[in-house]
């Protein structure tokens, strides 16, 4: 047991021993030294670079510094080149407008001495016309009182050279026959006849020598209308203007008609009833729609049994 224990005790006294602990900081030591000596070197390597490339940059610099120079110069002497330029054109201008000026001076004053020797011989001619002139009406005053003393026994006979074409003969004989069975308005017969074929001159000249009195023609117009059904004042008036008559002419056919405007409504009740069936007021109303007056349509609807 004794045994043990000191082999034990001579264990930890290895340890503990000093030298032990200076061999190890020393390995430390060491280590520590080697990794500096690489980053010195490291850092010694890009410091190097890192110069290079500054040195660069400001070779750079100074060249682009060097180039803008040179180019401003160039600019400089480019335009005192074009001052001189400049200026001489505008000299020779200027003595291009003073010459122009001057000649047309010139002009002028020979244009207005042309023009005053012509009024004058203009003058002289007018005196002189006009001196003609009191003669040949002295003349021609004496010549018409011995011609109005002297009995004259000429008649003037009429050109009978006709200058109506074959078409507008045509047109007017066309015109003529139309009105001879019916009513036309002035401008319902001249479609008729361009309808027909007939030109727009042609048909112009036969309306216009047909010898139609447009107003009888409504009026003519409006009693066919009747014959055939009936009408309200109002309807009747707007199917003349329909039919191409004026304003004017439309209201002095409906108003010379001759018609009984209650017995045109009760015609008209009539001609409805017969087709469908109506209550009172839907006669009347109709009626009403149709142009006639509220008393004519009431007389209407009276008339068939309501």
């Amino acid at each position: 047991m004794e045994d043990n224990k000191t082999d034990v005790s001579k264990k930890k006294n290895f340890f503990e021993r000093p030298v032990f602990w200076i061999v190890l900081f020393g390995i430390i030591i060491i280590c520590l030294a080697f990794k500096m000596s690489e980053n010195y070197e490291k850092n010694t390597i890009l410091g190097s670079a890192l110069a290079g490339n500054l040195d660069n940059i400001q070779n750079t610099e100074s060249e682009n510094a060097e180039a803008k120079t040179n180019i401003i110069n160039s600019e400089n002497k480019n335009t005192n080149n074009a001052e001189p330029t400049s200026s001489n054109n505008t000299v020779e201008q200027k003595t291009k407008q003073n010459n122009s000026t001057s000649k047309q001076t010139s002009i002028e004053q020979t244009t207005t001495k042309n023009n005053s020797t012509t009024n004058q011989n203009n003058k002289q001619q007018d005196n002189n016309n006009q001196t003609e002139n009191k003669v040949t009406t002295q003349s021609n005053t004496q010549n018409n009182n011995e011609d109005k003393k002297q009995p004259t026994a000429q008649t003037q006979k009429e050109d009978t050279s006709s200058t109506v074409t074959l078409g507008e003969k045509n047109a007017l004989s066309k015109a003529k026959s139309y009105l001879s069975i019916m009513a036309f308005s002035k401008n319902g017969l001249k479609e008729q006849l361009k309808y027909d074929g007939f030109t727009d001159k042609e048909s112009s000249y036969a309306i216009n020598q047909c010898g139609a009195d447009w107003k009888e023609q409504s009026l003519k117009k409006a009693k066919e209308y009747l014959r055939v059904m009936a009408f309200s004042k109002k309807g009747l008036k707007e199917q003349l203007e329909y039919d191409k008559f004026t304003r004017d002419e439309a209201t002095y056919g409906s108003n010379n008609c001759g018609a009984n405007w209650n017995e045109q409504a009760a015609k008209k009740a009539k001609s409805y009833m017969d087709i469908m069936s109506f209550s009172k007021s839907g006669l009347i109303g109709q009626l009403e729609y149709d142009g006639f007056s509220s008393s004519e349509a009431e007389y209407g609807a009276k008339s068939v049994g309501y």
